[in-house]
């Protein structure tokens, strides 16, 4: 299977979903996060904020902000095609912004260097066990992940969404850690 093949896969699952195995599915992964030693061990953290079917991540934000973590979210530079990790004090303050309809700082006025972050929750829409992705096609995440950089890379994902193997090009950067609701994969094992 081709990248978009496995993206309409994954996004017609999604879509499958009951509110209520969506809900459990979520609190069920979040905690596990949470209690994770590589979570409880960072004290910065950079984290997308979700959107539609993606595993709700407002409530890991808010309990890591609540935990006195560092917690930063991207912001798209359209202009230069790049995105940018930016501090945020709380989620009220988010907006909207074209063309993903994704909630975004403001402005790049809190903006970190990929250096000062010690753990990533990477989206996307596929993984397997070597630390494969397929994300949206944007290419966004992989020009950020490609700098020099300690951080662990988590994924937070349902376990349909874990496959055997996905299609890796050089350009793609590959994921430490992925998270579901029925596992905990170390892809570096």
């Amino acid at each position: 299977m081709d990248k978009s093949e496995i993206r309409n896969i994954v996004i017609a699952k999604r879509k499958e979903l009951s509110k209520v195995a969506k809900d459990n599915f979520d609190n069920i992964i979040s905690r596990k996060f949470l209690n994770s030693e590589i979570y409880k061990q960072c004290k910065t953290i950079f984290i997308y904020i979700s959107m539609n079917e993606e595993i709700d991540t407002k409530t890991i934000i808010l309990k890591a902000l609540e935990e006195g973590k560092r917690v930063c979210v991207p912001k798209i530079d359209i202009k230069n095609r790049v995105m940018k990790a930016v501090e945020i004090k709380n989620l009220s303050q988010m907006v909207e912004t074209p063309p993903f309809g994704i909630l975004e700082p403001p402005t790049f006025d809190l903006k970190l260097d990929i250096d000062e972050i010690e753990l990533i929750v990477v989206p996307g829409l596929a993984f397997d066990k070597n630390g494969g992705r397929v994300g949206y096609g944007g290419g966004y995440y992989d020009k950020f992940l490609f700098q020099p950089h300690k951080s662990k890379k988590i994924v937070l994902a349902y376990d349909f969404q874990v496959f055997e193997s996905v299609p890796v090009e050089k350009h793609d950067v590959r994921v430490d850690y992925v998270i579901t609701e029925k596992q905990a994969i170390n892809c570096k094992e």
